[in-house]
């Protein structure tokens, strides 16, 4: 692929998601693909309604399950339930993923020059961006 751009962003909270949607947005006339991490049970079940509201402002997104941080799921949610309920409501493209060998595929089938690719969220992605740099690049 030709003039990818790729960022790295910590932020797992939605206003910090939202910020570098916006910013993005707003330097680049690009397609924007997010592979999104939520960070704790809690913070993903407190923020729900703003998760769905802020990742279905890209083109494409694909979704991570939760990264606990040593958190016990008292609170009975996953990354599927974020998924089905954006799925309802986006008209663009989500994918949710349980095994992450399968974005390496997913990329092969969506990427187009131009792209701009955020890893967005703490927790695990860092080695999935390491992956994808070392495999894909």
């Amino acid at each position: 692929m030709k003039n990818l751009l790729i960022f790295h962003d910590y932020g797992h909270h939605p206003n910090e998601i939202f910020n570098i949607i916006y910013n993005i947005k707003k330097i680049y006339k690009r397609r924007i693909i997010m592979i999104f991490q939520p960070h704790r049970y809690s913070r993903t079940k407190i923020l729900f309604y703003n998760y769905i509201n802020i990742l279905s402002k890209v083109d494409i997104l694909i979704l991570l399950d939760i990264y606990p941080a040593n958190e016990l799921n008292i609170f009975n949610i996953n990354s599927y339930d974020l998924y089905s309920k954006i799925k309802k409501n986006k008209k663009n493209i989500i994918f949710y993923i349980k095994n992450i060998n399968f974005i390496k595929e997913i990329f092969l089938n969506i990427l187009k020059d131009n792209d701009i690719i955020i890893f967005q969220g703490a927790g695990t992605i860092n080695n999935i961006l390491l992956n994808f740099f070392n495999e894909t690049l």
